[in-house]
Parts: C-alpha cells; structure tokens; sequence
C-alpha cells in the first residue's frame, strides 16, 4: 500500500537500510505468482505476487532513494517445543519455492 511504503522514516530520518520480507501470507493463502502458463498480462495486476512485489519495491525506491533494500525470501519455521516437528514447504497448491 502507499501508507506502508512511504511510511518506512522517523520524522525527518530516512531508513539507511530497508528490509523487506515479504510472501509468507501469499504463499500460506495459494496466490498466483504471475509466472502461471495460463496467466493473462494485464498492467499493474496487483492480484498476483510477482507483480505486487515489484510493485512495492518501486514505491519504495521512489520513496526512499538513497536506502538500501534487502530482499529476504521465506524461511522454513521452527517449533521449539516440539523437536519432531517437520517443516512443510509445500502448502496448499503452492510450494514455498515459488515465492523466492
């Protein structure tokens, strides 16, 4: 959103460094990613991740010009509490890998 990514400064203190870590909802909730076969282009087409992602990292570039941005992909989770537990990467229709 425009809220988020202009809202990313303290005051009059722009970030040197922005993170951005981003796809755990997609990933978790099936979103196409843009690159489907079946996949229709339409411009600014913000239902599908690819697209919102290069989105957002355009506002943010506009918005912040002299910041560097890191792009983090998703990681697997860890239950500390429950040693066996065994990390799915795929969800849904959807592996994590596609989101990276």
């Amino acid at each position: 959103s425009d809220e988020r990514t202009s809202s990313l400064h303290t005051n009059n203190v722009n970030p040197d460094v922005i993170i951005v870590y981003l796809g755990t909802n997609d990933w978790l909730f099936g979103a196409e990613t843009g690159d489907e076969p079946s996949r229709l282009f339409h411009d600014n087409d913000n239902e599908y991740f690819e697209f919102a992602y290069d989105n957002m990292l355009q506002k943010i570039k506009k918005n912040y010009p002299q910041s560097e941005i890191w792009c983090c992909t998703l990681c697997e989770a860890r239950m500390s509490e429950c040693l066996n537990f065994q990390f799915s990467y795929q969800y849904g229709k959807r592996h994590m890998e596609e989101y990276k």
